[in-house]
């Protein structure tokens, strides 16, 4: 008969840090090479972070939730259960991702910023701080979010798309770049 060690909450590992130093973390997690983990880092099972990560202190990541090589998570970022989070993606201070949501590749997210669960953020989209993305949202790739801007539950963000500071955008919209000045008029707004 085989042996099953079955991995608990409690079980943990060492992990040697890029810089040097170490922290315990769970025995069930993957961890890639030159990751650095701060302080207070919390996990949820079955977490994998590929290579070149860097995590800062106080960070809470969900269940099942994956990081891509070369992404950095500063302090107080949240992360909910089976999120995805792409490759080169900079997630800054005291922003929260819902679960079941999938942040693509080369993002940068600003300070505070909150995205809702079942939510898709393409790549090459800069989101600026304050703003707020509801549930059921999909952006498209290369979109630029400006500050305090509030997107409501089911909308979505064509490609390119300029979003300027302090906009709401209601549910159940689709929001196109402006036809002939996408960089300097506002987006089409049409309801769904």
């Amino acid at each position: 008969m085989e042996m099953v060690t079955l991995t608990t909450a409690h079980e943990t590992k060492r992990h040697q840090n890029a810089n040097g130093s170490s922290v315990d973390v769970p025995a069930d997690i993957t961890i890639g090479n030159n990751v650095t983990i701060g302080d207070n880092v919390v996990f949820g099972s079955k977490v994998v972070i590929e290579d070149g990560c860097l995590l800062e202190d106080d960070i809470v990541i969900g269940d099942q939730v994956k990081i891509g090589h070369d992404t950095e998570l500063a302090s107080e970022v949240q992360i909910g259960d089976n999120s995805t989070i792409g490759d080169t993606v900079r997630i800054a201070h005291g922003t929260t991702i819902g679960s079941n949501t999938e942040i693509r590749g080369n993002n940068d997210i600003k300070l505070s910023v909150r995205i809702g669960k079942n939510t898709i953020i393409g790549r090459g989209t800069t989101i600026a701080s304050y703003s707020k993305i509801s549930d059921r949202v999909e952006i498209g790739n290369d979109v630029k979010i400006g500050e305090y801007v509030q997107i409501d539950d089911l909308v979505e963000v064509r490609r390119t798309t300029i979003i300027p500071n302090y906009w709401k955008i209601p549910g159940h919209y689709v929001v196109n770049p402006h036809p002939s000045r996408p960089d300097t008029e506002p987006p089409i707004l049409i309801k769904m």
